[in-house]
């Protein structure tokens, strides 16, 4: 069961009370970006065209939806979170768990995406969804890394 806020909000786990929210939606915003453009082949083209058209549709995009699905994120990793050793890095914990931590973040955007009314939106989504999981899954170091240096 997932925990909520009185005001029905997720609860966030510890480490992201700590943490500079602004500065940490910068870096991972950053951090989506690098990572789209290290894309290549069809597959990196399919994924730079959706961000493109995300781009378009939200002049914010990418820190702006960062910021809206945050809370989710964050709840969504709870569990993974719950596991992380004392002594053990968030590098290393989303090394060990990147397919929880892929699976964790991808089942936000899937709910949210069945929720945009632009079709284009949801279209190019869905033309990337695959390609998604295995980029988040890889990236789930990079953003373990993003949270060791904001959470110290």
């Amino acid at each position: 069961m997932r925990q909520t806020t009185p005001t029905g909000e997720p609860k966030l786990p510890d480490v992201f009370t700590r943490i500079d929210l602004d500065a940490f939606l910068r870096d991972a915003a950053r951090l989506v970006e690098e990572r789209v453009e290290a894309q290549r082949g069809v597959a990196g083209l399919a994924v730079k065209t959706a961000f493109r058209i995300a781009q378009g549709l939200r002049a914010d995009f990418p820190v702006g939806a960062l910021r809206q699905l945050f809370p989710e994120f964050a709840a969504s990793l709870a569990s993974v979170l719950a596991t992380k050793r004392p002594e053990q890095s968030y590098e290393e914990l989303f090394s060990t768990e990147a397919d929880r931590v892929s699976r964790a973040l991808l089942s936000v955007t899937d709910r949210r995406v069945q929720q945009l009314k632009s079709k284009a939106a949801r279209g190019a989504y869905e033309k990337i969804r695959n390609q998604a999981e295995r980029n988040v899954r890889q990236a789930a170091p990079d953003v373990g890394r993003l949270l060791d240096r904001h959470a110290r």
